[in-house]
């Protein structure tokens, strides 16, 4: 099976809506070395909730991975997690204001 490691996803969403920041494409499976989130706001800190939601389910306290994390003002929350996912399976982000920047780096087998 070839492997892309690459930028997999990038989003700059929303405050306070569910947002997908990774869907890994119909029959590839990936594994997500690093998430980060950027606040680029100079004024307020923000808050980022993120979910590993499986295909078919919906963001829950089953699939959180960090739940409201604090961002600090012009500050990147890094998160090193060597997560893998199936077909379908999602990345999910909420942030509390919006001008956060959010990117998802790893590999996908096709």
């Amino acid at each position: 099976m070839p492997t892309a490691y690459k930028i997999l996803g990038q989003s700059n969403p929303n405050a306070n809506v569910l947002t997908n920041i990774y869907t890994v494409p119909a029959l590839n499976t990936a594994v997500i070395s690093t998430v980060s989130f950027c606040n680029a706001n100079l004024t307020s800190n923000a808050f980022v909730t993120m979910y590993a939601v499986q295909s078919g389910q919906q963001p829950s306290a089953n699939n959180i991975i960090t739940n409201r994390a604090i961002l600090p003002m012009t500050d990147t929350l890094i998160f090193t997690i060597g997560m893998t996912l199936a077909s379908n399976d999602r990345i999910i982000a909420n942030v509390t204001t919006a001008n956060i920047g959010s990117s998802v780096f790893g590999s996908e087998n096709y």
